[in-house]
């Protein structure tokens, strides 16, 4: 019995990482149904990383496809996936997890709903996700979040709090010894405030 349940993780990571291999490359059809055939096989108390992870990457087909709203829906439901875990039974390299996944779903979120100018909800989530990237101590991905948050402040025209966002991004970026790439980024998200 052990061996048959082994046998059946491995097909379920299997069909995941075949979901995301046609994801990443524009096979959008065919990322939707290894993913399904993978979440039908996961549930929230048997592997709720794993079910997590499928429906973010189904809110990633969903974005590309232009459904912002089942996109955020399929994301709420990865949400409530990652809720559902005790983290008190989670051992240190499974909190980590937990914390880097909570941070990217609530980036994510907060993208999602900035793109569909709910900018109230986008910054909830934009402070979830920064606070969670610096209790990680991921410096990089923090000021990424905060410079994503002023991207937004800056398209309504509050120069003043986007210029402390940015300038915030590029300090957490440099902490963090982020690619140049990324600071050159924040730099000029700066010079777009001067402009």
């Amino acid at each position: 019995s052990t061996r048959k349940e082994s046998s059946a993780a491995s097909d379920v990571y299997k069909r995941q990482s075949l979901g995301n291999y046609f994801y990443y490359n524009s096979q959008l059809d065919s990322a939707e149904i290894y993913l399904d055939k993978s979440i039908s096989y996961v549930n929230d108390e048997t592997m709720p990383f794993l079910r997590a992870s499928n429906l973010m990457t189904k809110s990633g087909i969903y974005r590309t496809q232009g459904n912002i709203p089942l996109a955020i829906a399929t994301m709420l439901n990865s949400k409530r996936s990652l809720d559902k875990i005790d983290t008190l039974k989670l051992d240190e390299n499974q909190r980590r997890k937990f914390k880097g996944e909570s941070s990217v779903l609530n980036n994510s979120l907060a993208n999602y709903y900035n793109q569909m100018e709910e900018f109230d909800k986008a910054s909830e989530y934009y402070d979830n996700a920064y606070k969670a990237s610096l209790n990680l101590g991921s410096y990089v991905n923090a000021g990424i979040i905060i410079s994503n948050k002023g991207e937004m402040v800056l398209n309504q025209n509050r120069y003043q709090e986007a210029l402390e966002l940015f300038s915030q991004g590029k300090k957490l970026k440099e902490k963090g010894k982020a690619p140049i790439r990324f600071i050159m980024s924040s730099a000029l998200n700066l010079s777009l405030i001067h402009i």
